[in-house]
C-alpha cells in the first residue's frame, strides 16, 4: 500500500503542474492588458508574444495531464497486481468507448 500512496503523490503534484500553468497563463494576460492600456500602438507586439507564451504555458499543463494519466493508469496496474491490472482495463475500455 506504501507505493499506491507514492504513485498518488506522483499524480498529484503532475496535476498541481497544470494548476501553476493555469495560474501563469492568467499573470500574464493580465500584464498584456496591462501593457496594451499603456501603449495601444504595441498591441500587435505585445499580442504575438502573448500567443507564444501562452501556447508554451498550455503545453506544459498537456504534458502534465498526460504524466498524471501514465503514472496512474501504467504504474498503478502494474503495482497493484492481478485485480488492479483488470481495473485499470475496465477504465482504459471505458475511456476508448468515450473517445
Amino acid at each position: 500500500m506504501q507505493v499506491l500512496g507514492t504513485i498518488a503523490l506522483a499524480a498529484a503534484i503532475a496535476v498541481l503542474t497544470g494548476g501553476a500553468a493555469a495560474v501563469s497563463m492568467s499573470i500574464a494576460t493580465s500584464k498584456a492588458a496591462e501593457a496594451i492600456a499603456r501603449q495601444p500602438e504595441a498591441a500587435g507586439k505585445v499580442n504575438s508574444s502573448l500567443m507564444f507564451g501562452l501556447i508554451l504555458m498550455e503545453t506544459c499543463a498537456v504534458y502534465a495531464l498526460l504524466a498524471a494519466i501514465l503514472i496512474i493508469f501504467i504504474l498503478g496496474g502494474k503495482v497493484g497486481g492481478a485485480e488492479a491490472a483488470a481495473e485499470t482495463g475496465r477504465v482504459l475500455e471505458l475511456l476508448r468507448a468515450l473517445a
